[in-house]
């Protein structure tokens, strides 16, 4: 979890008040594997911790939110098997330099062919961002793979601008909603899940645990 996705979830599960962004995520020195994160309201600089919340990331799998909730989480392995018509790499949530890197390692590993039918649409979160990927040949490298480059901003997630699902399409997305007609259309089903999940989608054509791309 990094210091940009805490205030965004923050609000989405119902927290009120300032998050702190800039606090730093404490790692633990006594046990590999583990994240301490610390909710420090801003309230005054004397301020104790009111909560810390442990995580043992060795027992996180890749999960994927199928429609039209982001409460209906399953592990992606047992997601059902289901067909993909676009993806989506972008938005405020996963839409940052190391979210790209992140999905362009699995679809390297994976041959870098698009699936038949499959629309890879990529929406760089802000211009800094499309300015880092532009540098570092990451752009370049999606868009010879078939991606759609679009302008920075929020694109296809609000369904206001970018590149809107057709009619009936399977949209699995890097964004963090999935309510009925979130993406402009409301015959579209959309699926949320990791840029890594995303990109083995966008390999297979299909619902795909990243693990399984060799």
């Amino acid at each position: 979890m990094c210091q940009w996705h805490r205030p965004h979830w923050h609000l989405e599960v119902g927290g009120g008040g300032i998050s702190d962004s800039c606090q730093r995520i404490a790692a633990s020195t006594s046990h590999d594997h583990w994240i301490v994160v610390g909710i420090r309201p801003l309230l005054r600089s004397d301020t104790a911790c009111r909560r810390a919340v442990s995580h043992f990331l060795g027992s996180v799998v890749p999960t994927v939110a199928l429609p039209h909730s982001p409460d209906n989480v399953v592990p992606i392995a047992q997601a059902p098997d289901t067909p993909i018509h676009m993806v989506f790499l972008g938005t405020c949530t996963a839409g940052r330099v190391a979210d790209y890197h992140e999905a362009l390692a699995v679809l390297e590993r994976g041959g870098g062919k698009l699936a038949n039918g499959v629309q890879l649409v990529v929406t760089p979160a802000s211009s800094d961002v499309e300015r880092q990927l532009a540098a570092d040949g990451t752009l370049v490298k999606l868009a010879r793979m078939g991606a759609t480059i679009t302008m920075p901003g929020c694109g296809a997630c609000c369904g206001t601008s970018g590149v809107i699902p057709g009619d009936g399409m399977n949209v699995i997305s890097t964004a963090n909603r999935n309510f009925k007609a979130r993406m402009g259309n409301a015959t579209a089903s959309i699926y949320l899940a990791s840029p890594a999940a995303c990109a083995a989608a966008a390999l297979t054509g299909r619902i795909t645990d990243p693990r399984s791309v060799a």
